[in-house]
């Protein structure tokens, strides 16, 4: 008797969710990231979406909640919790209210550089800067014949594309990104202001500098638009870095570089970069730096490239992380790019080997304006250079191969 009220309590439930679903309601996505309190998360604050047709403030007063701000675009709340409110407790209870879509934390996202304690080598030779020849690592690594930038730049070099770099800022005043930057819609929301610099002092200080000087580099033409969600630590949070994916797409960003990450999937991060790629932006991530075979978010959410790194031989880099979410490959060890007062350094890293793909599609991006995502990614990964007996390994885990960018333009010829 208790089994047969049982299967009926069941079929009722499925019934009443597809009833829901058919009349344009939509299902609460409600628990997925219950439990998981321990990840670092901002404490006190919770992110928010209502069900359609549920205020925002009916949730707040329900569960005595403060409503600090909404994610721009999105019907997703930032929520503080007071004091005396258990954090696990309330979201198990909010994660059961069918008029809340879901409640996450708002977990701290972090670069891979900075979660492996990655440091940058700057050139202490202080090289003067010569456009197109000092310093000379800057301007005529192999690294470049390896990708297959130089003959690539007779048929583009990203002019009319723009490239947003979600990370920790940029040194606006290095002589080597001027003519290189877009600086109207840029933003620091870490500081919540326009102004996008680098702050010294840090561990990650220099990340989005660097990144941004191999941007650079691969697509001379592109522009690229800075924006700062990560501190001098290298580390935002969820909020932040899905407001930077909004600014970008509504900026007209084509591209986004997204060098950082955390260990399973957001809610709000999932919602910005669905708005996104709604746009029309590619994003391509970091695998990240930890030799796992482990889903790194963002690279493995299936609208996003996921880029792994290998050395100059093409050989997985040993910090490099692998599995079947990776699409790409670029070179990531020992790279030579940009760093904060004005200077130049060496580093190693998925952020960097990401930095380069990033390039590469702005490339095809400037060569093909109208081309699609999905058949962007495609190009870069039917073009990459098969590595896989360089790799046995890593079979069908570090990607399709390492790019190859004048492979990539000839695709499209």
């Amino acid at each position: 008797m208790r089994t047969h009220s049982l299967t009926n309590s069941v079929v009722f439930l499925v019934v009443f969710i597809l009833i829901l679903s058919l009349a344009g309601f939509g299902v609460p996505r409600g628990g997925w990231h219950y439990g998981q309190a321990r990840r670092p998360h901002r404490p006190a604050e919770i992110l928010v979406k209502p069900m359609p047709g549920t205020t925002i403030q009916s949730i707040a007063a329900r569960y005595q909640l403060t409503v600090i701000d909404q994610v721009t675009d999105l019907a997703v709340w930032r929520l503080r919790i007071p004091p005396t409110v258990a954090e696990e407790e309330l979201l198990e209870r909010m994660n059961r209210d069918l008029t809340v879509d879901f409640t996450d934390y708002n977990y701290l996202m972090t670069s891979p550089e900075a979660q492996q304690e990655s440091l940058a080598f700057v050139d202490q030779t202080d090289p003067p800067f010569i456009d197109g020849s000092s310093p000379p690592g800057y301007f005529n690594p192999e690294i470049y014949d390896q990708i297959g930038a130089r003959p690539a730049w007779a048929y583009s070099t990203g002019r009319n594309v723009t490239v947003a770099v979600v990370d920790t800022g940029v040194n606006r005043t290095h002589p080597a990104l001027q003519g290189h930057l877009s600086l109207e819609q840029a933003w620091n929301f870490i500081d919540g202001n326009p102004n996008p610099e680098e702050e010294a002092g840090g561990r990650s200080s220099g990340h989005g500098t660097f990144v941004t000087g191999l941007i650079a580099r691969v697509a001379p033409e592109a522009k690229i638009l800075p924006l700062r969600a990560l501190n001098r630590e290298g580390i935002g949070d969820t909020y932040q870095v899905a407001q930077a994916i909004i600014r970008a797409a509504n900026a007209g960003a084509q591209i986004i570089n997204l060098s950082l990450g955390l260990t399973s999937p957001a809610y709000v991060i999932d919602d910005a970069i669905e708005f996104a790629a709604g746009a029309g932006t590619a994003m391509l991530a970091s695998a990240g730096n930890n030799n796992r075979d482990e889903d790194q978010y963002i690279a493995s959410n299936e609208n996003v490239l996921g880029v792994s790194a290998v050395d100059p031989r093409d050989f997985k880099a040993a910090f490099s992380n692998y599995g079947a979410y990776v699409g790409v490959a670029g070179p990531g060890v020992q790279l030579y790019s940009t760093f904060i007062n004005r200077q130049f350094a060496s580093w190693s890293g998925t952020s960097f080997s990401t930095a380069l793909v990033s390039g590469q599609a702005a490339l095809l991006k400037g060569m093909q304006p109208a081309l699609r995502t999905e058949d962007l990614f495609d190009i870069i990964r039917v073009a990459a250079d098969n590595i896989d007996s360089l790799n046995p390994a890593y079979i069908g885990l570090i990607g399709s191969g390492r790019i190859n960018c004048i492979a990539a333009i000839r695709i499209l010829q």
